[in-house]
């Protein structure tokens, strides 16, 4: 059943504020390409390879930084007067910004630290799984389901698997191990596989 939103507005938990309904990841993700774009002028493409290098980094401080640097980038200010309002330490998360800005440009900097190759691949294909899975369960409606209902967008170790040998055909693709690995440290969650004992949890969630 199609739902309709009348505000892009949601609670810290990414629920929607008027409506009885949960976003679903895909939704999320989806709504804030949107908001990007409108604030920024940016490209789906290129929004989408921020958030992916954005969704490799390991550390609360690297992305909070990569966040700012980039909308710098694109002369929107308004986020780092936020950031700078409630940081203590002013002056530790400037030097991490600008090494974000130079990081950005393709250089390497000591403060802060770009994601791995494999990292970035593996993140990129767990979102190009996660933006599939909501072409299959929601076509061009919105990623909105009950509350208590699964999210059909977490996709499983499988669905991240055919998206990195589709993204990058030449790449070995990695070992589950590490794959696993990887998504865990950066909080990304996985669908268990079919099969999975009964009375397990359906969704692996970073501990």
């Amino acid at each position: 059943m199609k739902r309709k939103r009348p505000v892009l507005w949601y609670d810290k938990k990414g629920a929607p504020r008027s409506e009885p309904f949960k976003l679903t990841l895909s939704q999320l993700v989806r709504d804030l390409i949107q908001v990007d774009q409108q604030e920024t002028g940016a490209s789906e493409a290129e929004i989408r390879e921020a958030n992916n290098l954005h969704n490799a980094l390991a550390t609360k401080d690297d992305r909070s930084a990569f966040v700012v640097a980039w909308r710098i980038k694109r002369t929107d200010y308004k986020p780092l007067l936020y950031v700078l309002l409630k940081r203590a330490d002013k002056a530790r998360f400037l030097q991490k910004l600008v090494d974000a800005l130079d990081t950005i440009d393709g250089k390497l900097k000591p403060y802060f630290e770009r994601p791995k190759a494999n990292a970035r691949k593996i993140v990129a294909a767990y979102y190009a799984a996660v933006d599939h899975l909501h072409d299959i369960h929601f076509g061009k409606d919105e990623g909105l389901i009950e509350p208590g209902e699964e999210d059909p967008t977490i996709p499983r170790l499988a669905e991240v698997k055919d998206q990195f040998v589709a993204l990058f055909p030449n790449d070995k693709l990695p070992q589950d191990w590490p794959i696993r690995k990887t998504l865990d440290r950066l909080g990304h969650s996985l669908r268990h596989e079919l099969g999975r004992r009964k009375g397990s949890s359906n969704i692996e969630t970073r501990s």
